[in-house]
């Protein structure tokens, strides 16, 4: 294989590596006519793309490997590893030339091998249910269905997930799908397979607790990555106001003193919308002093952003990254441990 195609893990990283030869990758599957502008790869034969594409798939096979491994592990499949390895693999080859797309990449550094993995390793693990079980499409699809409305209703409700009765389930579907709402009984059907047969909650929860401790700094690492793809969609004051309010926690800013702060003031003179909704007058001030007073402080002729603003920032974000949350199944137990440090990161970042 052409020297220049090779990868060296004293040069680069593999994701670095990676990245490269996906935009290589790119030109030869989508647009074959730009070949001779790559030197890498100008006149390059049926053959040596076989053997390309071949190479990338070894490479990318340890990796694959191994989070199918700790997929079957969580789901109690191990005796399908092979199947999701192999599932996976296909199915990872077949996007490669995608991988880290800036055209498609929100995240200025592009997404860690394990993120690009994870999707197609949760498609693999649904197939191998499909092997082991016998399970039909629509069934499956169903099941998922059902699944994410308790989910949305645990995480919106903070209803425990035991609770969630059948009708609590068919009111949340609108929520969570645009398709036709199962029926009450179609969703009863639904439950009873999932807790009999299938155990198909089990799928993508991926909440069996691991041995191995790579398993949540893997996971945590994915989290972040895509909350980070989130919050740039976001504008900068936006993302300021929520990660505030959220970062205060139990003793929460209020909107009016947040509106004054000297630092969001200026991320809302960046973007015009925002700058819009600054005001310049008096603003009164009242926050919590001790266990029943109150401190009210009042300060004239400032810059200060409109409140009922602010509260649309906030509820909007909050409600992103809500279906963010609701839309990859996420729990409490997958945040915890690396949340308040995510939160100052991000704000390094404004």
């Amino acid at each position: 294989m052409r020297a220049q195609l090779v990868f060296d893990n004293k040069v680069e990283s593999k994701k670095s590596y990676l990245t490269r030869m996906a935009r290589l990758l790119d030109v030869i599957r989508n647009r074959p006519e730009e070949i001779c502008g790559y030197p890498q790869i100008a006149g390059i034969s049926p053959d040596e793309v076989r053997e390309f594409e071949n190479y990338l798939c070894k490479i990318l096979e340890p990796e694959v490997k191994k989070a199918a491994e700790l997929a079957a592990y969580k789901n109690k499949i191990m005796e399908y590893t092979d199947v999701i390895t192999n599932i996976a693999l296909v199915s990872v080859m077949q996007v490669l030339h995608t991988y880290n797309d800036p055209a498609v990449v929100a995240i200025q550094d592009g997404y860690s091998i394990d993120t690009f993995i994870a999707n197609h390793i949760k498609n693999a693990v649904r197939e191998a249910f499909k092997e082991k079980t016998g399970l039909k499409k629509h069934q499956l699809d169903k099941a998922n269905r059902v699944r994410k409305a308790k989910n949305y209703i645990a995480t919106t409700m903070q209803k425990p997930y035991d609770t969630i009765e059948i009708e609590d389930i068919y009111k949340a579907q609108t929520q969570i799908s645009n398709a036709k709402p199962l029926s009450k009984e179609s969703i009863k059907d639904v439950l009873n397979y999932m807790e009999t047969q299938v155990h198909i909650d089990e799928i993508e929860k991926f909440e069996v607790a691991s041995n191995y401790d790579s398993v949540s700094e893997i996971e945590s690492d994915e989290i972040k990555e895509q909350l980070h793809a989130v919050l740039l969609k976001m504008k900068k004051a936006q993302r300021y106001v929520f990660l505030k309010r959220l970062f205060a926690g139990e003793e929460r800013i209020t909107y009016k003193q947040l509106a004054r702060e000297t630092k969001l003031i200026e991320l809302c003179k960046d973007d015009e919308v925002c700058r819009r909704n600054l005001m310049r007058g008096s603003l009164k001030i009242s926050r919590p002093g001790g266990k029943e007073t109150s401190i009210e402080e009042e300060y004239t002729d400032i810059v200060y952003l409109k409140i009922d603003y602010m509260d649309y920032l906030y509820r909007d974000a909050l409600k992103k990254i809500r279906k963010f949350i609701i839309e990859n199944e996420l729990f409490p137990a997958d945040l915890e441990g690396w949340i308040e440090e995510w939160i100052l990161d991000e704000f390094q970042d404004l």
